[in-house]
């Protein structure tokens, strides 16, 4: 079933006013944003963030300069304070993941050999995936331990009971894996015709989930121990970029586009009726899903589990937009930023209710990471 939602706007935040310290449940109704605070001055290309058991705000990016190289932020006495990590000679290191379980803080990424390149080739291989850890609260950084096969690259990353999960696609097959690493032993499985990259979410139940394009529309799986039980979304013709999310009972929330993905290029054809970003939950077992808008910018979504309520960020036309809802409730939509951001995270502390919004923006013409709360 699909519908286009009631929205109820809300101002867009005034930069130079910042909440309350005072903790709150965080819920989709009105409330104020802090202004827009810079984490680092960098262009970047991608950008990651996680909130670790204790509350600590964790930010990794994938960054431009001499060499692509990753930057790692984490907020002290609400101050950002700031490590990069240089690659070794001849390699560049993007697309960071981060994960955290109990005390440990695990930082992921795609590893990459430079090589001379040609007429449309950068140069430019796979090499691996890498992870680096430390204990938190002020344990220092692990050298980088490379993790699966060469050639992978990285896509999504988690960490449940001490094991990694991850999805990958292997530059020198072109195919795409679901991979589990326990005790340093790896184990992976083919995700049959991926188009695109797989999100990843690993239930309650040890499970993992999956969410990815293929075959025309999105597909969704359960691992069930020697592979994934795979079925179609229903009127999902067209999408692409699923983000995913489980809820209580390790129910799956999406986030993601339909229309056309950019990749054919110049010879695209005008959007059709239906293109746009939208949000999808399965209701007693059945999929539903509602227009958030016509736009086709980048999303992320994170979900309150014990209340239900939704918080889903939308780089839209007019700007970076957030989006919420209560649990049977309308829609609130607000711009957060009238800047056109093309990456974006938010993130929900389960304790305090706090959110976090991290973004690739830019002030006074100048490239930026920056953050917004709200307590």
């Amino acid at each position: 079933m699909s519908s286009e939602p009631s929205f109820d706007p809300e101002p867009t935040p005034d930069e130079s006013t910042f909440v309350s310290p005072t903790r709150r449940p965080a819920d989709p109704l009105p409330s104020p944003w802090s202004g827009r605070v810079v984490v680092a001055s960098a262009t970047c290309q991608s950008v990651a963030a996680v909130i670790d058991g204790a509350g600590g705000n964790h930010v990794a990016a994938g960054c431009q300069a001499a060499d692509r190289r990753i930057l790692y932020a984490e907020q002290v006495n609400a101050k950002w304070r700031t490590t990069t990590f240089s690659p070794p000679a001849g390699r560049e290191e993007l697309g960071p993941q981060l994960a955290v379980q109990g005390d440990v803080l695990y930082l992921a990424y795609t590893r990459i050999r430079v090589e001379e390149g040609g007429c449309g080739d950068q140069g430019l291989r796979d090499v691996g995936v890498y992870v680096r850890t430390r204990t938190l609260p002020s344990g220092a950084w692990s050298e980088a331990a490379q993790i699966g096969e060469p050639a992978d690259h990285l896509q999504s990353f988690r960490v449940v009971g001490g094991t990694f999960h991850a999805t990958v696609l292997n530059a020198a097959d072109g195919l795409s894996y679901y991979e589990t690493v326990s005790n340093g032993s790896a184990t992976r499985y083919k995700i049959p015709q991926v188009v695109g990259e797989v999100a990843l979410r690993v239930g309650d139940d040890g499970k993992a989930r999956i969410a990815y394009e293929a075959d025309g529309a999105l597909w969704y799986g359960v691992f069930e121990g020697a592979g994934f039980r795979i079925a179609k979304i229903p009127e999902t013709t067209a999408a692409y970029g699923p983000v995913l999310v489980l809820g209580a009972g390790d129910r799956p929330y999406l986030t993601y586009h339909r229309g056309f993905s950019g990749r054919g290029g110049c010879a695209e054809p005008d959007p059709p009726p239906y293109a746009g970003t939208y949000f999808g939950t399965q209701v007693g077992g059945s999929w539903q899903s509602e227009r958030l808008t016509t736009g086709q910018g980048e999303t992320s979504l994170t979900i309150d589990v014990a209340s239900g309520a939704v918080h889903a960020l939308v780089n839209d036309t007019d700007g970076l937009v957030y989006v919420g809802k209560a649990s049977g409730g309308q829609w609130k939509r607000q711009i957060l930023d009238n800047y056109q951001s093309g990456v974006a995270v938010i993130r929900r502390d389960p304790h305090s209710g706090e959110l976090l919004v991290v973004y690739l923006g830019s002030l006074a013409d100048q490239a930026q990471i920056l953050v917004i709360e709200r307590r």
